[in-house]
């Protein structure tokens, strides 16, 4: 097995779990109603102007929060997201970028693993 075949291997890997996703999306998901949890909350206040934070008090909307205890990056990688204001286009977009990013994952860690694999037997070998 060469770095050719390995790649080849890690499109195939990497195309599979991003369609397996997808379709799950499509199945599962309504695409006009996605919970983004907090990190959707304290995207939409940082776009209306009230930084990072998250509501303390649902019965007081005035009322803000420290949100520094939410990781940073999920965060301000959602922002950009709420700048488009079609729910389904945003949502759509969220999660098939979700997908590519996880399915990339996945076949970068299997490639490495591989890689170590093939690296540890030629080390073996007399």
């Amino acid at each position: 097995m060469n770095i050719k075949d390995i790649s080849k291997k890690s499109i195939i890997l990497f195309m599979i779990a991003f369609i397996i996703r997808l379709i799950a999306s499509f199945v599962l998901n309504s695409f006009q109603d996605i919970n983004y949890y907090e990190y959707g909350t304290i995207a939409q206040n940082i776009i209306n102007g009230n930084g990072f934070s998250f509501f303390s008090n649902p019965s007081n909307p005035g009322e803000f929060a420290n949100g520094a205890y939410m990781p940073v990056g999920a965060v301000f990688y959602t922002v950009p997201f709420f700048l488009i204001k079609n729910v389904i286009l945003r949502n759509a977009l969220y999660l098939i970028i979700n997908h590519a990013i996880a399915g990339f994952s996945v076949d970068c860690f299997i490639k490495q693993s591989v890689i170590d694999l093939m690296k540890s037997q030629l080390m073996l070998q007399p």
